[in-house]
């Protein structure tokens, strides 16, 4: 799919959907980048740390693993990994934009190509509980403010 399309509907679909109730099932995002010896290196996002940017062909990820900010200023490209469904999406996307808050980097993930990968049969995401205690021990308050700064300098105007 080219990136012209934009994002498709069912995984921004995913990212639109707030946290379910204390302890309800999660999907966690890999987030891959290339290290410095050109190898895929993965970062597990939460619904929290990825949002829907300001275009259809946007996103925004907050990080603060120091392998993946490294990685992302220093090859300024990512593959997001999201599944509904029967199908996974494959977003691969280069970075058009960045803000640095709490020691949290935030990027603005411009799609460059998408694929729609499916066997005809359920997918079961990768996954984790939701709890508050795992949002205050990641700091997804401070993601959601990286994000939120972010999504201020990419609007338009």
């Amino acid at each position: 799919m080219a990136a012209g399309h934009g994002i498709p509907e069912a995984a921004l679909a995913i990212l639109r959907t707030p946290p379910g109730p204390e302890q309800a099932f999660d999907q966690a995002i890999p987030l891959l980048t290339v290290d410095e010896a050109g190898f895929p290196h993965v970062a597990l996002l939460s619904r929290g740390q990825l949002r829907p940017g300001s275009g259809p062909a946007e996103l925004l990820a907050a990080v603060s693993g120091p392998g993946t900010r490294a990685n992302l200023l220093a090859r300024p490209r990512a593959t997001v990994v999201l599944v509904s469904g029967q199908t996974a999406y494959y977003l691969t996307c280069t970075v058009a934009g960045s803000a640095e808050h709490a020691g949290r980097l935030g990027v603005v993930l411009r799609l460059a190509g998408c694929t729609a990968d499916s066997a005809g049969v359920d997918l079961s995401p990768l996954g984790f509980r939701f709890s508050a205690e795992l949002a205050g021990r990641e700091g997804w308050e401070a993601d959601a403010r990286v994000l939120d700064l972010l999504g201020k300098r990419a609007r338009p105007g």
